[in-house]
């Protein structure tokens, strides 16, 4: 599991390795590539054999009702937010072994905390735990 308390600590190091890039339509955050909205997405292990690079597009992800997928899926990747303010937690936290920042120039708000869907998201980074 990845916690909280990781993501958090992923997110305020992506921050500050990319705070003297040029900041894109005076965003308050400074990105690396030309996308508005940047987000963090944990990979399970159900993707362990899934094949992803800088630069692909990644899939939509599923919409999800009383805890079960479903077989419809979102107009974008669901993510969380770099702006999001998680409790900073060990116990809480969601499962895998990678990380995905991803990007991309539209989103929707997502259905939990901090949680927004990317539109054509875009991976800018991969990361393993």
């Amino acid at each position: 599991m990845i916690s909280y308390k990781k993501i958090n600590e992923i997110i305020k190091e992506y921050k500050n390795e990319n705070k003297n890039e040029k900041n894109y339509n005076n965003h308050p955050y400074p990105y690396p590539y030309p996308y508005p909205y940047i987000g963090v997405r944990v990979i399970g292990k159900e993707y362990d054999n899934y094949d992803s690079e800088i630069g692909d597009i990644v899939p939509c992800s599923y919409n999800w009702s009383d805890g079960e997928q479903t077989e419809e899926r979102l107009d974008g990747t669901s993510c969380i937010s770099i702006d999001a303010q998680l409790p900073n937690s060990d116990y809480k936290g969601y499962l895998g072994n990678r990380i995905w920042i991803i990007g991309g120039y539209e989103m929707d708000k997502g259905q939990d905390e901090g949680e927004m869907i990317i539109k054509d998201a875009v991976i800018i980074k991969i990361l393993y735990v």
